[in-house]
């Protein structure tokens, strides 16, 4: 089903973090009008032609011809009272939307009583003053179909992936899945960086290089599971390598984070593989052996 933009044509944005930014920007592409912008951070000039309010109550006072719909991009931790003072302004709205991943329905309370209300949480790394990256994943929940069937739409025009329902879902396992892939793998990218870095490598060099490696896995993984896309020393049976690079992080204190994160990772990682059983043992005794010396 295909609505015109005018469900959410003149639309309400509050907060202008990452997340508000990326939908003023979609939205703007899209040709989807935002009547205004409620931020303190954001500047008029930032904001061009659309109007800004640096708080709800200025926003509600200004009155409306038609009731909009809101979207909710302060914090998750915020969205509640965001909630909170809409009932208290009274506000008439068509819809009210939080773009939060760990938000559960409960957030909206009474209001839900008096609009339509939802989710609409793009699974990507969102940038200031960019648009929402093109056929990133994106949860939507709505109370109504006309809302559900309008953040389908509203997916499809920005040129997201189509959207998966997160009716029913636990998002504390939704949102944890986006936390460990997006923010926890930034944290090996560092290791990679560092390790370049001690060897007299540029920090372009040495981050421009990490990035293309993760570039090329994250391309894979549109092709193939994570065990076909694996390769190195673990996945191939390469018992001498890893006993290389266990030796290398023994020898070099500088790299004790990094000498726990190797053998857990690759503990978890030999059961992606088929290796012989002799294979196995050697290599999974050579992990949990350097395991137990990381933590002494």
């Amino acid at each position: 089903m295909s609505l015109e933009p005018s469900y959410f044509d003149g639309c309400v944005i509050l907060g202008q973090g990452k997340a508000g930014q990326a939908l003023r920007h979609s939205l703007a592409a899209a040709g989807i009008r935002v009547s205004a912008v409620v931020s303190r951070s954001l500047t008029q000039n930032e904001a061009g032609d659309t109007p800004l309010f640096g708080d709800l109550a200025t926003w509600a006072a200004q009155g409306f011809g038609e009731k909009p719909t809101v979207f909710v991009a302060w914090p998750d931790g915020r969205v509640a009272q965001a909630v909170a003072t809409l009932l208290e302004l009274g506000v008439p709205l068509k819809a009210t939307v939080h773009l939060s991943g760990v938000c559960t329905p409960e957030v909206w309370g009474e209001l839900s009583q008096r609009c339509a209300v939802g989710t609409f949480h793009p699974n990507a790394v969102l940038q200031e003053q960019k648009r929402i990256p093109k056929a990133s994943a994106v949860g939507i929940e709505a109370s109504d179909q006309v809302l559900c069937d309008a953040l389908n739409d509203l997916a499809d025009r920005l040129s997201l992936a189509p959207a998966v329902s997160l009716e029913g879902v636990d998002r504390k396992a939704y949102h944890l899945a986006a936390v460990t892939v997006a923010n926890l793998s930034l944290a090996l990218v560092q290791h990679g960086i560092t390790l370049w870095r001690s060897q007299g490598f540029s920090e372009e060099v040495a981050q421009s290089a990490m990035a293309g490696l993760l570039r090329s896995c994250a391309d894979r993984l549109t092709e193939a599971p994570p065990h076909d896309v694996l390769t190195g020393p673990v996945a191939r049976g390469d018992v001498a390598t890893v006993e290389n690079h266990l030796a290398f992080l023994k020898e070099t204190p500088a790299q004790n984070g990094l000498q726990e994160t190797y053998t857990l990772l690759s503990h978890q990682i030999l059961g992606f593989t088929n290796h012989d059983e002799a294979t196995k043992t050697a290599l999974t005794q050579l992990i949990q052996g350097a395991s137990v010396q990381s933590k002494k």
